[in-house]
């Protein structure tokens, strides 16, 4: 009996799953507690929404639909993010199998979910999970609609687009990038009628995020705006390097070589339609955020959707030009600086290097859980609302006090909105009321605002030797009000 012989792609899903399933294995056992933003989105989560105040509202979606499928553990709520980017890299496969063939498919796939900044990415939720899952999606669906120009493939597009703008603004380069890409090589595409009907399902389905902004003074958009600091000092030739260096690190050092390689070769393969096709969506907003962070800043994340296409390019580059040894060596280079990535402490245990505040890049993702047992036995004989003044400690220990303080308010006399807690809890509603006050300061400036302050505990969580989490918890009586 003749065995049938197993497909590319069915290669591809079992090395890609076997890596998955490590994924959640490390994900399962790590030691690590939430990053602030994790507990932020979570929190979101509790209350549907159109829309956030930073961000539009699909991580909390998405976060909402696995907690009510596996609870509320640490390991449920980032889950989503090692399947999202699993199902990404699969639709990385289709694009590239559609563009070239199947091997080009295989190392292509194979190359983004080995990236280091995927390897970090699978153990985190956050919006750039959720948002390259679509902005991946759409790529393959773009060049099915350009090639087959089937009116339901456009629509798929649209539909795509539509939940990539609810996940992140940042889709709406995705627009940007397609229309250089029509205009210098398809333009016969703007005379077909499912062109714009991708146009109008993606806008339908933004539209109730644009209404939800709307109602709250486009906090959102003003949001992003800020986030971009382009109104304080400008020109840092520092950030540039910053940027561009660890560019290095989320994509490879090979592979990041060989992409600035590919992006100055412009010439030599312009008439390459496929090539074209990748460029323009890799150019455009790379050279945005490299711009951006020359002129201010820009975070190390910002170009993620580069590397989607990127990968492609990369993978092409080296296969058609028969580099096999060096496409292997960034693969192998990738994935040991993503074991390295998921095996931090048991290295410096090894290396009986001792962490401190300074070598710990994971330092504030530790000692969360022992604060919110200690901060959660010293509030239980209080029947009293919790008030916080930052937004950090806020977001962790509501997720680590239990049960869940939900009802917390943030401290704002100032009345400023700048951010999710300031928008949605208001403390002058609640004038004569006594609160629990927990802050990193000693506060002595809240004085004025209630008739009476006491100092119940000083918590003290040590992280390392010089790194402790130091939290004051007052009894205030009687807030009159900002």
């Amino acid at each position: 009996m003749q065995l049938k012989k197993i497909s590319n792609l069915q290669i591809t899903l079992i090395i890609l799953s076997v890596i998955a399933f490590y994924r959640i294995y490390v994900l399962y056992t790590l030691p690590y507690h939430f990053y602030f933003d994790e507990a932020y989105y979570w929190e979101w989560s509790k209350r549907f929404e159109f829309g956030y105040y930073s961000k539009p509202p699909m991580v909390a979606w998405v976060i909402s639909l696995f907690t009510s499928l596996c609870g509320e553990s640490e390991f449920c709520i980032k889950l989503p993010s090692v399947i999202l980017y699993f199902l990404s890299s699969i639709f990385i496969y289709f694009t590239a199998r559609r563009l070239y063939d199947e091997k080009t498919a295989f190392f292509s796939a194979i190359a983004f979910f080995t990236l280091p900044s995927v390897f970090l990415s699978s153990v985190i939720i956050s919006t750039d999970a959720v948002f390259l899952f679509w902005w991946s999606l759409s790529l393959w669906l773009f060049v099915l609609s350009v090639k087959d120009d089937r009116l339901y493939l456009w629509f798929l597009l649209g539909f795509a687009g539509g939940f990539g703008l609810l996940s992140k603004y940042t889709m709406i380069l995705f627009l940007v990038s397609a229309l250089f890409y029509l205009l210098s090589a398809k333009r016969e595409v703007f005379f077909k009628k499912g062109f714009y009907l991708s146009l109008v399902v993606a806008f339908l389905i933004f539209l109730p995020n644009l209404w939800w902004n709307f109602q709250n003074g486009f906090v959102t958009f003003l949001h992003t705006k800020d986030n971009a600091d382009i109104q304080g000092k400008l020109f840092h030739l520092n950030t540039l390097f910053e940027f561009l260096g660890s560019q290095f690190g989320v994509f490879g050092p090979v592979f990041f070589a060989v992409l600035l390689y590919m992006l100055f070769s412009f010439k030599r393969y312009k008439d390459d339609e496929n090539y074209l096709f990748l460029w323009w969506f890799v150019t455009p907003l790379f050279a945005l955020i490299t711009l951006l962070s020359y002129i201010s800043r820009a975070h190390a994340n910002w170009a993620a959707p580069v590397y989607i296409s990127a990968s492609v390019l990369v993978v092409w580059y080296l296969v058609s030009r028969q580099k096999m040894l060096l496409l292997k060596t960034g693969i192998i280079i990738n994935i040991l600086l993503g074991l390295v990535i998921y095996n931090f402490d048991a290295i410096t245990n090894i290396l009986h290097i001792e962490l401190n505040a300074k070598n710990d890049p994971c330092k504030k993702t530790r000692g969360w859980e022992r604060a919110g047992e200690k901060i959660g036995k010293i509030i239980k004989g209080y029947d009293l609302k919790l008030v916080f003044d930052d937004r950090m400690s806020m977001s962790e220990l509501i997720y680590y006090i239990k049960p869940h303080p939900f009802d917390a308010l943030f401290w704002n006399p100032s009345k400023k909105t700048d951010n999710y807690f300031a928008l949605t809890t208001d403390m002058n509603r609640y004038k004569n009321r006594d609160f629990l006050f927990i802050t990193k300061q000693k506060r002595e400036d809240i004085k004025r605002y209630f008739e009476k302050i006491t100092l119940i505990k000083v918590v003290k969580i040590p992280v390392h030797k010089d790194y402790v989490l130091r939290y004051y918890i007052f009894f205030v009586k009687n807030f009159k009000g900002y």
